[in-house]
């Protein structure tokens, strides 16, 4: 025995010795002596325990009312009397423990019927009663009292009524009840008196009751007709039973499947949920990764951007030389078609002084050769004349030499500045191909920078 069934057992004892005290009765000893035998059984049997003495019945009445352990009652034997089994069936009203109660051999009459119908109407766990060898049938009042009993009860599944002198009026009654019954499933009439009157009563009954299996009728006197028709009918709700069964098996495999399939979804959805889970985790890390690259390529593309920034000024500053440089070698060049210009004037100067002094050689040759036809003889006379006009023309020639001597350096200071503006534009392109390549290169590692770092 458990300590739990033990517990229970003890407190059965405590509850009926507290009756009995409250009662001023003495307990009696067989009924204690039967609790220490119990064991692992939760079947309380008092058969054949002389349980006559009213009082007794109330004690017993109050353990079973407080009882949740005991599921079989057997009082078989007891010379219980009506109102002691009044007692019981009154105490098990609010029992929700006890399933069969065995009340054989009693000589129970129509009262302690009526409080068993009573008890069928208020009690939901009392699936058996056994009342053969009693006198339920002595009078109708106490048939057609469980026969009432039966119209609003669906858990009891048997009733044992043999040897109840039951009459053919008591068989018109039960028939009454089973009629409108749902529960019960085996009626146990043996050697009763119902008779022709109540055999038919009984096959019309089971016409429209489909829940009874079994009804034993032996010994009552009844038509092999009406024994035919109750056969037929109880075979019609075995089978119909059975495939209430089959049905009921199949609904509940079917529940099974049901319940596994839904298993199985539950712990699918569940494995999604958690794979779901760390993927979304996952992600959410992953996020916070790109995040932080994120705001880090931010940070980079700033300082790009600030580099970009400096190396637009040092264009923009590149620039500004280039076109001071644009705007010199301009003004050289102007400088050099000035310069050009005035070395055309210079030439053009040149050519008219060297015409000019030609045609004085040529005029003063004409008037010398003129001056040798006409005065040669003055030759002699006239030396001092002539060496003037050779120092005038030395004079010229030098002058023109020396005009000479300035177109040639003028010359070359046009050639040193245009040298001077080819070395320029050389370095200002270099310096532009260096800058733009430079550029290139910072925009070119940027870019492979973002892209591994997006990859």
């Amino acid at each position: 025995m458990s300590i739990l069934q033990h517990n229970a057992v003890e407190k059965f004892r405590a509850i009926y010795l507290s009756a009995c005290k409250d009662n001023r009765i003495d307990p009696l000893y067989s009924i204690i002596d039967l609790l220490h035998g119990v064991h692992a059984t939760e079947t309380l049997d008092l058969s054949s325990v002389n349980l006559s003495d009213r009082s007794t019945t109330l004690a017993l009445g109050e353990a079973l009312r407080a009882d949740q352990f005991f599921a079989t009652v057997v009082l078989a034997d007891c010379y219980l009397s009506d109102s002691g089994c009044t007692n019981i069936a009154n105490a098990l009203k609010g029992n929700r423990s006890v399933t069969a109660l065995e009340l054989r051999g009693n000589n129970l009459k129509s009262d302690a019927a009526a409080a068993l119908a009573d008890l069928l109407r208020a009690n939901s766990s009392i699936a058996r009663v056994g009342l053969e060898w009693n006198s339920v049938g002595l009078w109708d009042v106490g048939v057609k009292a469980l026969a009432d009993a039966l119209l609003f009860n669906s858990t009891l599944a048997e009733l044992d009524l043999r040897n109840n002198r039951i009459g053919p009026q008591g068989g018109v009654v039960l028939a009454a009840g089973l009629r409108k019954n749902t529960g019960l499933m085996k009626l146990d009439l043996r050697w009763n008196n119902i008779g022709l009157i109540g055999g038919r009563a009984l096959a019309d009954a089971l016409r429209g009751n489909y829940t009874l299996q079994t009804l034993d009728a032996t010994g009552n006197d009844i038509p092999e007709e009406f024994m035919i028709a109750i056969d037929v009918a109880l075979n019609r709700n075995r089978e119909n039973m059975m495939h209430r069964e089959r049905h009921s098996a199949k609904s509940m495999q079917l529940e099974q499947d049901l319940r596994k399939l839904r298993d199985e979804h539950d712990n699918y959805v569940q494995m999604r949920t958690s794979e779901l889970d760390r993927t979304l985790s996952t992600f959410q890390e992953r996020e916070s990764q790109q995040i932080d690259e994120f705001r880090a390529l931010q940070g980079q593309y700033t300082d790009l951007k600030d580099q970009l920034l400096d190396q637009r000024k040092v264009h923009f500053e590149l620039e500004t030389r280039i076109a001071e440089e644009l705007r010199a070698r301009s003004l050289a060049e102007l400088q050099v078609q000035q310069l050009e210009e005035a070395l055309k004037t210079a030439r053009s100067d040149v050519s008219l002084v060297l015409e000019r002094m030609q045609d004085d050689v040529r005029r003063e040759r004409q008037v010398r050769v003129d001056l040798e036809e006409q005065h040669r003889s003055d030759l002699a006379e006239r030396p001092q004349k002539i060496m003037d006009l050779e120092e005038q023309l030395t004079k010229q020639m030098r002058a023109t030499d020396e005009r000479t001597i300035e177109l040639q350096a003028a010359r070359e200071a046009i050639m040193v500045e245009q040298l001077r503006v080819r070395h320029a534009e050389e370095r200002l392109a270099a310096d532009r191909e260096a800058l733009l390549h430079r550029h290139q290169e910072a925009l070119n590692d940027a870019k492979r920078d973002y892209e591994s770092r997006v990859a």
